[in-house]
């Protein structure tokens, strides 16, 4: 039975329905699995948590106890005693526990986020085989939402759904922000606020998502405009790039790349226009390949420009009343 177990795990993990941590990897010691997981058999698959189950095992021990037994002839007897054994058998338990995956699921897929390889993409079976079709092992990352599905290498660095009702120490916080039902809002249109994330020490390949709603926009100030997005390379908390939405005073929006230079100035880099987006969640990105920057949003547009040096990331608004559902990092592999 333990080895039947342990040989439907495997087939569930390279193809049937891979639902553990952050997909297949291969192993020599548990330390080489993610959290939630065991080296079994050269693979990392999901460690048993308390809940409900039946199983088989062999085990030594001793003790003292009384019972009843029967034997050969007739009688029945009591007693007491001390003694060694093995034996197997069968047995069902009931218990409560979450492991190390909390309950919190932002994308709703049934696994939870600390255990989840595309934690702000739906996807239940946990699939990450992309990689093996270039006979390269599994990195981790689910190929619903791999930057590069089927390159190795690639992996989940921050992921923040923003529960609770604060920010965390990980971030520097310049303005007025509030944490409530799952989300990061920025409630006022005021001028340049942002938050960077300081555990994370950044670099030049990675890509930086989130999901916003703008609300409102008031723009005003020397560009005439309103703006909420993402930041990366940030040599400090007031220099670096962005990526975000922007709204020009007059009609029309863009998504777009600006600098972001200390004392408010900004000069941008690359524009494209796009549909309007007020009040629609959309999900808004940005890559660095070490080779360009790109700036991109869920209604198919982008804007490429050349590779920003390495640096710290967060979010900004600029004159916007603006929603952020997470924010999620990846590192990219070599």
């Amino acid at each position: 039975m333990r080895v039947l177990a342990w040989s439907l795990a495997l087939l569930q993990t390279l193809g049937v329905a891979a639902c553990s941590g952050r997909g297949f990897t291969t192993c020599n010691a548990d330390q080489d699995c993610h959290v939630g997981e065991r080296c079994t058999g050269g693979a990392c698959l999901p460690a048993e948590s308390e809940g409900e189950g039946e199983g088989e095992g062999e085990g030594e021990g001793e003790g003292e106890g009384e019972g009843e037994g029967e034997g050969e002839g007739e009688g029945e007897g009591e007693g007491e005693g001390e003694g060694e054994g093995e034996g197997e058998g069968e047995g069902e338990g009931e218990g409560e526990g979450e492991g190390d995956c909390g309950t919190h699921d932002e994308d709703g897929d049934g696994v939870a986020d600390a255990c989840d390889n595309c934690p702000a993409t739906a996807n239940e079976f946990q699939e990450d085989f992309a990689e093996l079709t270039n006979a390269r092992p599994p990195d981790g990352v689910g190929d619903a939402c791999d930057p590069r599905p089927a390159e190795p290498g690639d992996a989940i660095a921050v992921f923040d759904p923003f529960v609770g009702d604060a920010l965390g120490p990980a971030w520097s916080v310049t303005g007025d922000w509030t944490v409530h039902d799952d989300l990061l809002e920025h409630p006022a249109d005021t001028p340049s606020e942002r938050v960077n994330h300081l555990d994370f020490a950044g670099g030049d390949r990675l890509v930086v998502e989130t999901a916003v709603v703008i609300d409102s926009v008031v723009p005003g100030g020397a560009g005439n405009s309103a703006s909420a997005g993402v930041l990366m390379s940030l040599t400090d908390p007031a220099n670096g790039r962005i990526c975000f939405v922007l709204y020009v005073g007059g009609g029309g929006q863009n998504v777009n790349i600006n600098t972001m230079i200390s004392g408010g100035g900004a000069a941008s880099l690359g524009n494209t226009p796009i549909p309007d987006v007020l009040g629609q969640r959309r999900t808004l990105s940005t890559t660095l390949d070490g080779v360009r920057t790109t700036c991109a949003i869920d209604t198919g547009e982008q804007v490429e420009v050349d590779s920003a040096p390495a640096g710290g990331v967060g979010l900004r608004v600029n004159r916007a009343v603006a929603r952020f559902h997470y924010f999620l990092v990846y590192t990219l592999g070599p």
